[in-house]
């Protein structure tokens, strides 16, 4: 799964604002049909975020930060994330979209973006993201 940081997560989490391991992250789905652009600051500058079907963003759990001498960088990483009963009139998620909570999507900052390999044609069925053996993300 790659996944690419928006220019504010990267900010926000450097400057301690967005600390990862107690902020509130969360997961939004978006078609194929969004393109991701690293200038993009807040969820409200997103577009084609799925909805109906039972879709609901989920909030992020177990988060853990881990500094890795071996391969030189920080790795950021989450507990694997289901979205319940995902029914098709939903659409189909080929992106996973990671932003530190905020009861306003104007406010609420983007971290990263993470293209889904394969995604399945939500049924009805829990979906679940399973995020990557070496972490959600990392900076190096």
């Amino acid at each position: 799964m790659a996944a690419a940081l928006y220019n504010r997560g990267k900010y926000k989490l450097g400057d301690g604002s967005t600390a990862w391991a107690s902020a509130d992250i969360r997961c939004l789905l978006v078609t194929s049909s969004y393109t991701f652009d690293a200038d993009h600051n807040t969820v409200s500058q997103l577009t084609n975020e799925l909805s109906g079907g039972s879709y609901a963003r989920v909030a992020l759990s177990s988060k853990t930060i881990t500094e890795d001498d071996t391969l030189d960088r920080v790795t950021y990483d989450a507990a694997d994330t289901t979205f319940a009963s995902l029914g098709a009139a939903a659409g189909t998620p080929a992106r996973a979209i990671l932003y530190k909570y905020n009861a306003s999507d104007a406010s609420a900052e983007l971290i990263s973006c993470h293209d889904l390999t394969s995604p399945p044609t939500p049924n009805g069925g829990d979906y679940t993201i399973v995020w990557s053996s070496s972490g959600t993300f990392y900076l190096a």
